[in-house]
């Protein structure tokens, strides 16, 4: 997926005898354009995503984010020391796997996971296609509906502080407030053209 814009760049159905990072390279394939990043949870951690992702684009290669296993080690005088996963296990080894994720931008995998939460409630939990060409066919003409969505009403998120007027020292000292706490945080969220919304407290 487009990280900027949330669109859904590339996909590929698979069916009960393929695993996931079996169709990466398949699935970069269909790609249009460079790649920044390729972002994937640990499942992909394999010698052929790496491999895949560097045959697709060679200059420059995309950063390849993707945790290696907790048993991963590396020798200095392995062949592949110097390989990107191997930097990710130095890294991880000697710093720990959440500063890893934050100077990796490993957390931006959730956008993926957002944008695959929209296809149920949208589209539908099944498949209705029965032969699996026509489910592919059905899978693509779902995305597209999922891409024109996003492009005409993309939620934009505002995040500030709102101090409650109405909760001053007399009513703190008197006990819980039926308003607001002091410094609420306040989320304002805008969706399409119309800047139509909605504001929710934490």
């Amino acid at each position: 997926m487009d990280a900027e814009t949330g669109e859904i760049v590339a996909h590929v159905l698979t069916n009960k005898d393929e695993g996931d990072i079996t169709v990466v390279p398949r699935m970069l394939a269909t790609m249009e354009g460079p790649i920044n990043s390729v972002i994937a949870d640990g499942a992909y951690d394999g010698a052929s995503v790496y491999e895949a992702a560097s045959i697709r684009q060679h200059d420059p290669p995309p950063n390849i984010v993707t945790p290696p296993r907790t048993s991963s080690v590396v020798n200095a005088d392995d062949a592949g020391a110097s390989t990107v996963r191997a930097r990710h296990v130095r890294y991880i080894a000697e710093k720990g796997r959440m500063p890893w994720q934050k100077a990796t931008g490993y957390s931006r995998r959730s956008l993926v996971e957002t944008a695959v939460s929209r296809y149920k409630p949208i589209i539908g939990p099944n498949l209705r296609a029965r032969s699996s060409d026509s489910q592919e066919g059905e899978v693509a003409i779902a995305i597209q509906i999922l891409n024109r969505t996003i492009r005409i009403a993309k939620p934009t998120a505002v995040r500030f502080v709102w101090r409650d007027p109405w909760v001053g020292p007399a009513q703190l000292q008197a006990g819980p407030s039926n308003k607001a706490p002091l410094n609420a945080e306040l989320f304002l969220q805008a969706r399409g053209p119309s800047r139509h919304g909605y504001v929710g407290l934490d």
